[in-house]
């Protein structure tokens, strides 16, 4: 597999409880020649600011995984397309959302 991109964006400030936080969407996508298949992995999850500790809140959408046939050339720009339509998923989940806990991983 070849790496196309590795992209991560803010999405949106929220408050939890005295806590300030910020929403972040991510994608990491590579691309398989052999299947002329691009595969982007998509997470959305909270990163509070005083000490940058990941969180993870029910009403995030859940990581998933995209795949597509694309030709290489078509790989960037699909990914990016991808990545943009799973930011505006993100940002309309966060609407009015106020409750987080820690994640597992962190």
């Amino acid at each position: 597999m070849k790496r196309v991109i590795s992209i991560s964006e803010i999405v949106r400030p929220v408050q939890i409880e005295n806590d300030f936080c910020e929403v972040w969407a991510s994608a990491d996508a590579n691309y398989g020649e052999a299947k002329s298949q691009l595969e982007v992995k998509l997470d959305a999850f909270l990163r509070r600011s005083k000490d940058n500790k990941r969180l993870t809140a029910s009403w995030l959408p859940p990581a998933e995984t995209v795949t597509e046939r694309v030709d290489i050339e078509e790989a960037s720009p699909a990914a990016k397309e991808i990545f943009e339509s799973w930011v505006q998923r993100v940002r309309r989940a966060t609407e009015g959302r106020v409750d987080a806990v820690p994640s597992p991983a962190a």
